[in-house]
């Protein structure tokens, strides 16, 4: 089994030239600021240096601190937000970057890195199964276009979709961007207490497991139209030669690659298999692309766990060792005999 998606595997992710954070001109401080490099394209599908995919390392990244944020977009790729959805009002709006760079702002980063999260836990519980599965993990607040309604479960028979700035969630939740377009197909339209049973998708969203999975495929299915896209290009070297019409993916942003390994996973989980787990280790959720892991992150979590599930055997050993030890030193002349002191 290979950790490459089965959509999408041959595309090219183009890193930047450098990273800085530099205020310009209506630009603020520690704006993701840079130019793409024409030499520096890599396959994001292979594993990062840590190890791990990429779909993974985005979502454990320290996005935060500026130097160990700048080192992971020189290494792995940045958003470019502007360039991926054109149409949406970012907080860098006032600047928007030329064709050949990239602004964007830490926090609109911050909002992506969640929504992969939220989508890579949300895969590794449904990876459990049916009988482990919890009406509670679809809560969720979904945000777009500037409004916002949050998933309530409560009922278990029906989802209820409720405004969350006029009704907030009765406990803290997460809030996962989506497009305003996709805000406005998918989302906006549904009032209070909707019955979803007759529901335009083919399976519908309802506080089930598979409602769960639409849920996961309706938050996917915008990133992978956009992961989809081809570069056509028409290549006629010389008079002699044939017109060649090459196609490839390309792309400017981390996330469509990212989008379509958490794809990938879904697509499994749909054909009865596991898409993602818990690392033994670490406890943090991981895709399950590759038959070769399944119960560990990496190499290195498997070492560390065999390594500590080793000492504890060890112990237990020489534990059971000093427990012999203890009982020849208290033999029969120490116990003595039935109403006789010992000597």
């Amino acid at each position: 089994m290979s950790l490459r998606p089965r959509f999408g595997d041959g595309g090219l992710l183009t890193r930047p030239a450098g990273v800085r954070d530099e205020p310009l001109l209506g630009w603020t401080v520690g704006d993701v600021i840079g130019s793409f490099a024409p030499d520096r394209d890599w396959d994001p599908f292979e594993r990062t240096p840590g190890g791990l995919l990429l779909a993974e390392d985005f979502a454990r990244a320290d996005l935060v601190a500026f130097d160990a944020a700048a080192e992971w977009y020189l290494q792995h790729g940045v958003l470019d937000l502007h360039d991926l959805f054109p149409r949406e009002k970012w907080r860098t709006r006032g600047a928007v970057p030329p064709g050949d760079s990239f602004h964007d702002a830490p926090v609109d980063v911050w909002q992506q890195q969640f929504n992969v999260q939220w989508l890579l836990l949300a895969l590794a519980r449904l990876s459990l199964g049916e009988e482990a599965w919890e009406p509670r993990w679809m809560e969720v607040a979904v945000a777009g276009a500037g409004e916002s309604l949050w998933l309530d479960t409560e009922d278990r028979r029906k989802i209820r979709f409720r405004a969350s700035l006029q009704s907030p969630a009765p406990h803290p939740i997460g809030t996962l961007w989506v497009p305003a377009e996709q805000w406005y197909e998918a989302w906006s339209g549904l009032p209070d207490g909707q019955d979803l049973s007759n529901a335009e998708s083919f399976v519908p969203l309802l506080p089930s497991r598979a409602g769960h999975i639409e849920l996961v495929r309706r938050l996917l299915e915008p990133h992978v139209r956009i992961g989809a896209r081809f570069e056509v290009e028409l290549l006629w070297p010389k008079a002699e030669y044939p017109l060649l019409v090459r196609e490839r993916r390309r792309w400017r942003s981390a996330l469509p690659p990212i989008y379509l390994q958490l794809l990938e996973a879904l697509r499994r989980i749909t054909d009865g298999q596991r898409g993602a787990g818990f690392c033994r280790e670490c406890g943090q959720p991981f895709l399950t692309l590759d038959a070769r892991r399944s119960s560990f992150c990496t190499d290195k979590d498997r070492f560390r766990f065999s390594q500590r599930e080793r000492r504890k055997r060890v112990d237990r050993e020489r534990a059971a060792v000093e427990a012999i030890a203890k009982m020849h030193e208290v033999g029969p002349r120490s116990i003595g005999t039935l109403g006789q002191p010992a000597e």
